[in-house]
């Protein structure tokens, strides 16, 4: 029999599906979020699945909301989040977002730059001790159109390898001091698509 969390996602069509993540998330989300962000949110299906499985759930969602076959700002708003427009690769902007999120979604543009300064920008400040922050789509990684930048250059600035490296070297408690200022205690659970960092403050 299909979970919850896989049948709510079907039902609304998101990509999380097809990606095989809810799998994941089911496992590492133990306690219902009370507030969470979600960096992306294309066509709108993932608005409507973390509504139905967390429905007293706080959403805010990051959108350019630029492209007309996307949703709307308004739509967005209209499903029940409380949307944010701008640009995840403006620490600036993200810093204006707000804190104490239970739950932090990275599933914005895949670039690796944008990847490092979203996680620079809000693992700190905006994410509760216990909070989980996930990044999507890793295997983006490997594909130079999405490292290509003026600070990420090659795939061994990413994200995904610094968690491979980290992974094989069995670090469980590091600093990304790329994204992190200061030492923080994370725990590490990571697969070849996603990652989930829990701040253990």
């Amino acid at each position: 029999m299909e979970s919850k969390y896989l049948q709510i996602a079907k039902k609304h069509g998101t990509d999380k599906v097809t990606h095989g993540y809810m799998e994941f998330y089911e496992k590492i989300i133990v306690t219902p979020p009370k507030k969470m962000l979600e960096i992306g949110v294309f066509k709108g299906a993932s608005i409507k699945m973390w509504k139905e499985l967390f429905p007293m759930v706080e959403l805010h969602v990051v959108d350019l909301f630029k492209d007309p076959d996307n949703i709307s700002e308004k739509k967005a708003q209209e499903l029940g989040a409380i949307t944010h427009k701008g640009d995840q690769g403006d620490k600036h902007f993200l810093s204006h977002i707000g804190t104490e999120f239970d739950l932090i979604v990275d599933d914005g543009s895949h670039n690796a730059h944008h990847q490092w300064i979203s996680l620079s920008a809000l693992f700190g400040p905006s994410l509760t001790c216990g909070g989980i922050y996930v990044i999507e789509d890793l295997h983006c990684n490997l594909d130079q159109f999405y490292y290509d930048g003026r600070v990420v250059q090659s795939y061994e600035e990413t994200i995904l390898y610094a968690a491979k490296k980290n992974r094989l070297e069995n670090h469980w408690y590091f600093d990304w001091n790329f994204a992190v200022s200061e030492k923080r205690k994370v725990e590490l659970d990571f697969s070849e698509k996603i990652i989930a960092i829990t701040k253990t403050c």
